[in-house]
């Protein structure tokens, strides 16, 4: 189908001003192995010296990556953009009452080296998530609230954006058909999807078929604005692509 989306895609809805979204960090290139190695040994001693109860590492790392693409379609685009990012993270065990071992990790990454987390903080969070598991066990059955880390946000939005695409909505497999401006959700949740923040880990300023992205408001105080898009479903749908097309 994105075969087909590209044959579809009439050529004045390309992208034909590629927005830098600085998205490669020229210094990568520049730093040692050695330097590396040193920033994951920092944060996972950090790790192991921030409280007693943790008692071994389960690992620290360090990895980056650069790499440039050239997207080229049937339907005339041809673009190219440079691209990388570095992370680093670390995990320990905290034992608990009758050997049971908690784990618990941290990780950072970003597009440039210089604004991932200090190594300090990686490895004070790691043992942090493992401490706060002590003691856990299980509840009698009981209804209760149910509070989310947040770091579990994009996994539940992640769910109802698959409702949200035009496939779904193409295929009928959608929960979401025929509910554009209707209340969805909670008044308290709104969606953007913003892919050309600078150095934002999601940023592209071109999708899958040479269309340019755009900030979009899915979701606007729990009311559903609109889905997302490709060409070959906007030309099943009678509709317009919104720039989400992946290849």
């Amino acid at each position: 189908r994105s075969i087909e989306g590209m044959r579809l895609t009439p050529k004045h809805l390309l992208a034909t001003n590629i927005q830098d979204l600085d998205l490669y960090d020229p210094e990568q290139l520049e730093r040692s192995t050695e330097e590396k190695i040193a920033r994951a040994i920092e944060a996972e001693r950090a790790a192991l010296n921030a409280d007693p109860r943790i008692t071994v590492s389960n690992g620290a790392s360090y990895s980056d990556a650069l790499y440039r693409v050239v997207h080229a379609t049937s339907a005339g685009f041809l673009g190219a953009v440079q691209s990388g990012w570095s992370a680093i993270s670390a995990q320990v065990i905290a034992d608990d009452a009758d050997d049971k071992k908690r784990n618990g990790g941290w990780y950072s990454v970003a597009r440039y080296a210089k604004d991932l987390l200090p190594t300090q903080v990686i490895g004070e969070r790691a043992a942090q998530r493992a401490i706060e598991q002590l003691g856990a066990g299980p509840i009698p059955t009981t209804t209760l609230p149910v509070v989310f880390d947040p770091y579990m946000a994009a996994s539940l939005i992640g769910g109802m954006f698959g409702a949200l695409t035009g496939s779904a909505i193409e295929r009928g497999s959608s929960f979401l058909i025929d509910k554009e401006h209707q209340q969805i959700d909670s008044s308290k949740l709104t969606v953007i999807d913003d892919p050309l923040i600078p150095r934002g880990l999601g940023s592209r300023a071109f999708d899958a078929e040479g269309l340019p992205t755009q900030r979009t408001t899915f979701i606007d105080q729990g009311v559903l604005q609109t889905y997302a898009i490709n060409t070959y479903n906007a030309h099943k749908l009678g509709r317009t692509p919104t720039g989400h097309a992946r290849g």
